[in-house]
């Protein structure tokens, strides 16, 4: 029986809530890397930490302690002992975890940490690198992709939580800015990996990208 699904795709391609969805029928642990990221962020932003100061960010990944914390509101992600799941939305976050992610030892450092993490039991992971990178072995790897104004719909009712004077056009054009971002990272470009299943989500409904992919941990 495989005990990895790794799920990648750019912003808004439905990995996270199908990944949650996924792990729930499996009664998996779950785990969405971004938060990572944002984890480190948040504690960069906590301590004044520059987001040009890369060494001081790669120390900062390296010594936090990051633990997924189950909970009967679904997995918590602490960092140092606090629970800052909730906290991880913000428009500043938001604004800053885009270069902190990026930084090549940062990435080392958490990338590390996720396999410590999918190491104690099994587990659907989502990102932009876990076929690739973290989980090469997962036993299946699945890459979700849609079009550009197919994510910008689905991350506007985000978007105005965090901030109600935004547009589709401002959510789009930061959409765009962030797959340049990831599609250029030199460490970790976002790119499926050779044996991922590609799914374009595009007219699928969620409940149907978990059915194709629970189809696969059959037939393979």
């Amino acid at each position: 029986m495989h005990t990895q699904i790794a799920i990648d795709g750019p912003v808004a391609s439905g990995k996270t809530v199908v990944g949650r969805i996924l792990s729930e029928q499996l009664g998996w642990r779950f785990l969405d890397t971004g938060l990572m990221y944002r984890a480190i962020t948040w504690m960069a932003l906590h301590e004044q930490i520059d987001a040009s100061d890369h060494l001081a960010l790669e120390n900062l990944a390296i010594n936090s302690q990051i633990e997924l914390v189950a909970s009967v509101e679904g997995d918590r992600l602490f960092i140092n002992q606090n629970d800052i799941t909730d906290d991880l939305r913000s428009r500043s976050i938001e604004a800053t975890v885009s270069f902190i992610s990026q930084i090549s030892g940062v990435r080392t450092a958490l990338i590390l940490k996720q396999r410590e993490i999918a190491s104690s039991g099994s587990i659907v992971m989502v990102g932009r690198d876990i076929g690739t990178r973290v989980l090469k072995y997962a036993g299946i790897k699945v890459f979700l992709t849609a079009s550009t104004d197919e994510r910008a719909k689905r991350r506007f009712s985000q978007a105005l939580e965090i901030n109600p004077d935004t547009t589709l056009k401002i959510v789009k054009t930061d959409l765009e800015r962030r797959d340049l971002i990831d599609s250029q990272n030199r460490e970790s470009p976002l790119l499926p990996a050779d044996d991922s299943v590609i799914i374009n989500t595009d007219n699928m409904e969620i409940d149907e990208v978990v059915q194709k992919i629970m189809q696969l941990l059959i037939t393979k």
